[in-house]
């Protein structure tokens, strides 16, 4: 369940990430198959694809997950050290242009006290 004090800015690309796990996870297992079917030493030659598939599956899982790290936990981290090297007043006007879900103004507008900021973005 999702921490209700955090926000959540949704995961970017979500249809990439879902590709990626789902290529990534039958290139893995047709990887590992392909391997089984080769120790039983009918089909040797088949090892060396099997690797490459299993390698490859794993590689894509891999940039799926660190994907979904970067959207949920990355970029959070990243604007909170891009807007802690501002040496706020408080008493700033804040316009973010292409704000999208408003990360970075929402960070921008925690810092202000008496200031205030405006998000501005094209939605289709």
């Amino acid at each position: 369940m999702d921490n209700p004090t955090r926000p959540n800015y949704g995961l970017d690309a979500p249809g990439v990430v879902r590709n990626l796990t789902i290529i990534g996870a039958v290139l893995l297992a047709v990887g590992i198959g392909s391997a089984l079917v080769s120790l039983t030493g009918r089909l040797g030659w088949l090892m060396e694809i099997a690797v490459s598939f299993a390698v490859t599956g794993l590689s894509l899982l891999l940039t799926a997950a660190v994907t979904t790290w970067g959207s949920r936990v990355g970029k959070l981290r990243f604007r909170d050290r891009v807007l802690d090297a501002i040496p706020w007043r408080g008493d700033e006007q804040v316009l973010d242009v292409g704000c999208g879900h408003g990360l970075m103004l929402i960070g921008a507008a925690k810092r202000l006290t008496t200031g205030w900021g405006v998000g501005i973005d094209l939605w289709q």
